[in-house]
């Protein structure tokens, strides 16, 4: 009996090693692609989306053509630009100024950051942990001192959402793997993107 509860344990033991690994190679294929597809989507039509965006006349002239359908195509492009932090986010905020105007240009673009914001903070929440912890354990993630004070981890990303040139679609990123709360993300979002 004892030899067989061995030999079950062992079985287990087993199996429960293939389980892991194959979740790695799940795990690490998946980051792969995560880092592939935007890249490729990138070379193959950010450039010329960005060329395009970069064109005052034709950008004016899509919006004349399409007053509805431009303002929605800028709100998905913009919100595709900040969850591939791959494409520059500059050409698309230049084009929603001379194309919508100063203040509607500028509140269609943080509108669309922010809605992108909150989906990869709440992606990340969902799915970011499990993945790290194929390849660290709980311990260690809660171990990282920033992680144990969140008012300093809040102080930290309200602080480095304001410097210019951090990159905040990483950061975006980052936060979802953070004990932070939706709320609490939400209003540093707003904070940072409300004018001064």
């Amino acid at each position: 009996m004892k030899q067989e509860n061995d030999f079950n344990s062992a079985g287990n033991l087993l199996a429960a090693r293939r389980r892991r690994l194959f979740q790695r190679i799940l795990a690490i294929t998946l980051m792969a692609l995560m880092i592939i597809v935007p890249a490729v989507a990138f070379a193959v039509w950010g450039k010329p989306l960005v060329a395009f965006l970069a064109d005052a006349d034709k950008v004016r002239a899509l919006v004349d053509e399409s007053p509805v359908w431009s303002r929605f195509l800028f709100f998905i492009l913009t919100m595709l630009q900040v969850i591939l932090a791959v494409i520059p986010g500059e050409p698309f905020e230049l084009a929603a100024g001379y194309a919508f105007g100063s203040i509607e240009g500028t509140i269609l673009s943080m509108a669309a950051i922010y809605a992108a914001s909150v989906i990869i903070f709440l992606v990340v929440k969902r799915y970011g942990r499990p993945v790290i912890e194929l390849f660290f354990k709980p311990e260690q993630i809660d171990g990282v001192k920033l992680f144990n004070r969140p008012k300093q981890l809040n102080l930290l990303m309200f602080l480095l959402m304001f410097i210019p040139g951090t990159p905040k679609d990483i950061l975006t990123y980052l936060a979802g793997l953070t004990p932070m709360k939706l709320g609490t993300w939400m209003k540093i979002l707003l904070r940072a993107f409300s004018p001064s």
